[in-house]
């Protein structure tokens, strides 16, 4: 079985889809992680990610450096700068947040999408 599951966005949509988090005091960390996975799809500098994320260094650095351990962001040097890259496994974590935004909004999902996603989820766990 394949275990890529695709979200109703083309790739390189998934950046928009990410909620506007100007207005909100609290974020949860699956909300700062895909703030910080959809910025660097393509590269971002830390500066970059830190204005779009809208946090401090300190905080940041603690997500980048959990992100990077668990392969889900790779460092890139261009021209001299550090570039912080999403990685295949990050851009997978990106369909999956959309797709469970996707069923907990109210729009209606497939059942067998369902349980693509609840394996998912399972055999994640077992790992652990």
């Amino acid at each position: 079985m394949n275990n890529t599951i695709k979200s109703s966005l083309p790739e390189h949509q998934l950046i928009g889809f990410i909620p506007s988090n100007s207005g909100k005091k609290y974020r949860n960390s699956f909300e700062i992680i895909a703030s910080i996975l959809a910025i660097a799809r393509k590269g971002a500098t830390l500066f970059a990610i830190t204005r779009y994320v809208n946090t401090n260094y300190t905080h940041l650095r603690k997500y980048l450096n959990f992100l990077i351990k668990i392969g889900f962001i790779s460092i890139e040097i261009n021209r001299g700068r550090v570039l912080y890259k999403t990685c295949d496994n990050g851009i997978e974590f990106l369909r999956v947040y959309r797709i469970l935004l996707d069923m907990l909004s109210g729009i209606p999902a497939t059942h067998e999408l369902t349980n693509v996603v609840c394996e998912h989820v399972n055999r994640s766990l077992h790992k652990i």
